[in-house]
Order: C-alpha cells, then sequence, then structure tokens
C-alpha cells in the first residue's frame, strides 16, 4: 500500500513539474536511525532463530523514528505517518515481529505466508495471538482482486494517508495555490 501511495505521488508531482522537494537536513537527522535498521534487519535476515531481544530492538528504534518525524515536521501528512509509524512500531517492540491474523491471510489470498508463520519462519511477521495485537495487528485484508494482495494494520492506513498527503494532496494544494 506504501508503494502504490509513493508511485502515484511521484506521478503526480513529474504531472505538476515539480521537483520532489526534500529537506536534505531533515533527512539527515534520520539516516542514523534508519541504517541502524537496515543493519539489525540485515542480521535477523541472517540469523532467523535470532533472540527475540534483536528483534525487538526494531520497535525503539522505529518509535524513535516516528517521534522525530512528528517532532520536525507538524503537518498533517507527518503526522498522520508519525502515528502510524508508532502504532507499528509499538507491535515490533512488544512482540518482534508484526503480527498477523491467519484468517485475513486467508481471505487475502496468502495461504503460502500462513504455512511459514505457523512454522515459525518469518522474520517479520508472527501470528496473532490476542490482546492489543487484535487492534492494531495486521488484520485488513487487501483481497486476491488487488493486485498486490496483503494484509495491512490500521498503523500501515494511517501512514499511506499521510504519505498520500504529503505526495499527492500537498503539491496539488501548492499548485493551485500558484494559479
Amino acid at each position: 500500500m506504501l508503494i502504490e501511495v509513493i508511485v502515484i505521488g511521484l506521478l503526480v508531482q513529474a504531472v505538476l513539474w515539480k521537483k520532489i522537494s526534500l529537506d536534505l537536513d531533515y533527512l539527515k537527522t534520520m539516516l542514523g536511525i534508519l541504517v541502524l535498521l537496515l543493519v539489525l534487519r540485515f542480521i535477523i535476515r541472517l540469523n532467523p532463530q535470532a533472540p527475540q531481544t534483536i528483534y525487538r530492538l526494531q520497535g525503539p528504534l522505529i518509535i524513535g523514528l516516528s517521534l522525530l518525524l512528528a517532532r520536525q515536521k507538524p503537518r498533517l501528512g507527518f503526522i498522520l505517518f508519525s502515528i502510524g509509524l508508532f502504532l507499528n512500531g509499538l507491535m515490533l517492540a512488544l512482540y518482534g515481529r508484526m503480527p498477523v491474523d491467519p484468517s485475513a491471510l486467508v481471505q487475502a489470498g496468502q495461504e503460502s505466508v500462513l504455512k511459514l508463520l505457523i512454522q515459525n519462519q518469518s522474520t517479520s511477521h508472527c501470528l496473532m495471538t490476542g490482546g492489543l495485537q487484535a487492534y492494531l495487528g495486521d488484520w485488513i485484508p487487501l483481497p486476491k482482486a488487488y493486485p498486490l494482495a496483503r494484509v495491512i494494520s490500521p498503523g500501515d492506513i494511517l501512514m499511506s494517508l499521510g504519505l498520500a498527503y504529503l505526495l499527492i494532496l500537498q503539491p496539488i494544494e501548492k499548485e493551485m495555490s500558484h494559479d
């Protein structure tokens, strides 16, 4: 879902003949956290049976990133994106991996993913067991009819809405205000 929003946003900006405006100083403040997250993900991919502590380190890093985003860019798009990122980071901090509803996986046509989860072979997701997971985990199926069928969380939706605002609506608003 995030990928689609980014692609549409870039297309909208290209149509409006706008450069993609990136605040390089702002990006530098988050680069360290992103590099740390990538290194952590690489370690987890190399050793899927790594201790839960390594998995759970992702959560605080993502939560920190979300707080940086919200603090430095108090615009609607960044706020929505930050809240979604925070919610997903909370799930990772609590459970090490993103909890996913098995029935939603079936509805999305992701039975192969379900088999991996049952065998505990996924480095990014785990089966949902209830509690807070039932609200903030991946439980919303995007069905087979959707080209990139998957199961998403409320955090994913908020992040997508935030990106949609930043990459699609905000450039259109700016373009219309210049006319």
